[in-house]
């Protein structure tokens, strides 16, 4: 399995050095809403964003925005558990509590048909790397180093893709920014 890294996860383990997905975070909003595009679309109007637990990538992308932005800020909760599913999350954007969400298009896309919901995606907000975690230790190390080469291989010969479009609908290794994304550095 897969995780987004964080400061907190890193401190126990260790991660693959080469990412083995990435996900696209977009804002998941209503399809009658045409003033939310981007984050600083989100951040002008002063809209209300679903909250979002403080261990999350989602978390992590909405402080960087803030820090970047510091005088157009995303106003938001951190969520201190993960109670609520994604399909709370968007049936309650879809009834107004929110007016928008911020969830990988694979999450949106898996479930959006099922809840028969007018809700619609942005483009692109960020592209997280996914990583393969391993217990910290000695004995990993050639492992890890192992499956870095293997998954190396693999997002040069095109498999990476080949797999992303199968189960994301999407080669996410092709959208913008994607070339520029490192997961050895992204969540130091």
């Amino acid at each position: 399995c897969s995780f987004y890294g964080t400061a907190e996860r890193f401190k126990t383990f260790d991660y693959s050095e080469n990412p083995t997905g990435l996900s696209d975070a977009r804002l998941i909003i209503r399809s009658d809403e045409k003033n939310i595009n981007s984050l600083e679309d989100l951040a002008k109007s002063g809209k209300k964003l679903a909250p979002i637990p403080t261990d999350d990538a989602r978390y992590t992308l909405i402080n960087q925005y803030n820090e970047k932005h510091p005088n157009n800020k995303i106003e938001f909760e951190g969520a201190t558990e993960k109670s609520a599913t994604v399909a709370d999350v968007l049936k309650a954007v879809g009834a107004g509590k929110y007016d928008a969400a911020i969830y990988p298009y694979t999450s949106f896309q898996s479930i959006k048909d099922e809840l028969g919901l007018d809700l619609t995606t942005t483009d692109s907000i960020g592209l997280f790397p996914t990583v393969f975690l391993y217990h910290k230790g000695d004995s990993t190390a050639k492992l890890r180093k192992d499956v870095d080469k293997v998954l190396d291989d693999f997002r040069n010969n095109g498999t990476l893709s080949k797999l992303s479009e199968k189960w994301y609908g999407e080669d996410v290794f092709k959208l913008p920014g994607a070339d520029k994304v490192d997961s050895v550095i992204y969540w130091k």
